[in-house]
């Protein structure tokens, strides 16, 4: 398709999502707020929300590993960050209702912002130590109320090929609530969507890996956490970079890699 093609279509695109966006997040805060239970807007955004915008986005889902989460039992994942699309695709890809630690600058972005303080997710200020420990210790209480926590630890996007760098604060609440902590790797969206608009259809890859179990260990064990999720994900990101014209994954690579 010609550039200029591509430009009309993306804008259009972007217009259904935004729209798409509107609408629902609307109606999951009202529902919320009547029901008072945060956990119907979360299933929302999993069954309305997410399928939708992925559709007009031209995304489709590979997804490894879910029964590595089949259990139940509360816990953080954490995960690359790539792009936009990761939140729709992860609220699509794992098996459960999501609230995630969010950078502080997306609490005034409409809708979108009003719907996750709404559903009880966690906004952090990383330039600012008592917005870190308010942020820890609000983790620290969903993960110990039972809810699924979803972390980017990285703080910002990376490619997959460089070096995730997982910051050790990130994996502090799950320590301190003694709840596994789940790496995931996402893989792809960087040919569908880098910084900026430019959104081209293609397959997104989701690997959850084998759980990191927390319970027992004091809090300086966070160090030791880090560095395993870390490098879980990037023993997984490798394997998917080097089958990517193949379209063969190994599912045994989403155990955990010391």
């Amino acid at each position: 398709m010609k550039p200029f093609l591509w430009v009309a279509v993306n804008t259009v695109q972007w217009l259904l999502v935004g729209v798409w966006t509107m609408i629902w997040t609307s109606i999951a805060m009202v529902t919320a707020a009547i029901t008072g239970r945060p956990d119907v807007g979360l299933a929302l955004a999993r069954h309305a929300w997410s399928p939708t915008t992925l559709r007009v986005g031209g995304v489709r889902l590979d997804v490894h590993g879910r029964e590595h989460v089949a259990d139940g039992r509360p816990c953080l994942f954490a995960c690359n960050h790539q792009s936009f699309v990761d939140i729709p695709v992860l609220f699509r890809a794992l098996p459960m209702d999501l609230r995630f630690v969010a950078k502080h600058e997306l609490r005034t972005v409409p809708f979108l912002g009003w719907y996750m303080e709404a559903m009880g997710m966690v906004f952090v200020d990383r330039r600012r130590r008592r917005s870190g420990a308010a942020g820890v210790d609000a983790v620290t209480a969903l993960l110990r109320a039972g809810a699924y926590v979803l972390s980017f630890p990285a703080g910002t996007r990376k490619r997959p090929d460089e070096p995730q760098g997982f910051k050790a604060a990130a994996f502090a609440p799950a320590v301190a609530a003694g709840v596994p902590v789940v790496p995931v790797a996402l893989y792809g969206e960087r040919d569908m969507l880098a910084r900026g608009w430019r959104l081209r259809p293609g397959l997104v890859r989701v690997v959850v890996c084998e759980p990191i179990e927390t319970a027992g260990l004091a809090l300086d064990a966070r160090d030791d956490v880090a560095r395993r999720a870390e490098a879980a994900v990037t023993t997984v990101l490798e394997q998917l970079a080097a089958t990517a014209d193949t379209a063969v994954f190994d599912p045994a690579l989403a155990g955990e890699r010391a």
